[in-house]
């Protein structure tokens, strides 16, 4: 549940909920168990989120299933089966299994076990309030301010003001697009890792301030680079979608230590988080060109052999032709 808002979760949220709004929940409930996201295992849209998730504190794993229900639908009583699979699959032992409906007896039974936490609403309803209590009555919430222009287009701007861009731009091949996204990928999620251990970004220690102040700085440099970055006309959008992400990750940042509004918090996470997942497309876009490249050289290899072959037939022709005259 928002911080900045009295509404209660009900059961009619979860009707119908958005897989990614459903995420939300989760994560709010992950995070007070201390884990945070480390890899996606698998994705069905709007109906079902896999998930591998690491302890902060340990290097204990788990396994987060997310499953969502329409309407009144009820659960495929064989999900059950495929959580344990998957889970044996994965070498893990611990489960937190999510679903926005209720679950039936025999589906609950199968899912019971050691060290495996099921919410349906109801528990997920209950953990939040417990969740809203503890902060009520933990330390007092400092107050984050609206500001007109956020504290990381200034730190950019002075930035590169003081080391502008210089020199020929570096042509990035084509083979190397998918090291270079994933770097990207994994660079940016580490520091999101990093933000959401944080127990409560509104209280934070002047340590962890000046820590992500260091994190901020050493982006600087990541975000110049980015502007020497040439490729193919078919992947040209790489280089602003790069640079976004840099961009974005030095307000977020700025916003999360300068106490600016929670509103300017989840629009740079919202812009960091659709450009990831613009990067995580990469394989599949490379994919289909080099397929598309194939093909037009596949083409260009008939059309010459056809035109080889012509050449012979008319060589032929002619030679007999200039034979015959003789």
């Amino acid at each position: 549940m928002s911080e900045d808002s009295d509404k209660k979760v009900t059961y009619q949220d979860f009707y119908n909920i958005k897989l990614n709004k459903f995420y939300e929940f989760v994560t709010e409930v992950m995070h007070d168990f201390t884990f945070t996201v480390h890899r996606s295992i698998k994705e069905e849209e709007n109906k079902r989120r896999i998930e591998l998730w690491r302890s902060s504190k340990s290097e204990e794993s788990a396994m987060v299933w997310i499953e969502i229900a329409k309407g009144d639908e009820h659960i495929d009583r064989y999900v059950s089966s495929d959580v344990l699979r998957t889970m044996n699959e994965e070498g893990l032992t611990k489960l937190f299994f999510f679903t926005n409906t209720d679950l039936e007896d025999d589906t609950r039974d199968i899912l019971d076990g050691k060290n495996h936490y099921i919410f349906t609403p109801a528990d997920i309803i209950e953990t939040l309030e417990a969740l809203d209590m503890k902060k009520m009555v933990s330390r007092p919430v400092k107050k984050r301010k609206t500001v007109k222009i956020a504290s990381g287009y200034f730190v950019i701007r002075n930035y590169l003001k003081q080391h502008p861009p210089k020199g020929k731009k570096v042509f990035v091949n084509t083979s190397t697009l998918s090291d270079m996204c994933d770097h990207y990928v994994v660079m940016t999620r580490q520091i999101l890792n990093d933000v959401d251990r944080i127990d409560d970004i509104n209280n934070m220690s002047q340590e962890l301030k000046d820590r992500f102040k260091r994190v901020q700085t050493k982006l600087l440099p990541e975000l110049r680079k980015t502007l020497y970055y040439k490729f193919t006309d078919r992947f040209d959008y790489l280089a602003q979608c790069i640079y976004n992400i840099q961009e974005s990750m030095i307000i977020y940042i700025g916003a999360l230590v300068e106490m600016e509004s929670e509103e300017e918090l989840n629009n740079s996470r919202d812009r960091i988080e659709k450009e990831l997942a613009v990067l995580k497309e990469i394989d599949g876009k490379l994919e289909e060109f080099y397929s598309e490249q194939m093909s037009k050289a596949e083409s260009l290899s008939y059309r010459l052999l056809y035109i080889s072959i012509g050449v012979i037939v008319f060589m032929a022709a002619f030679f007999g032709i200039m034979m015959l005259k003789k």
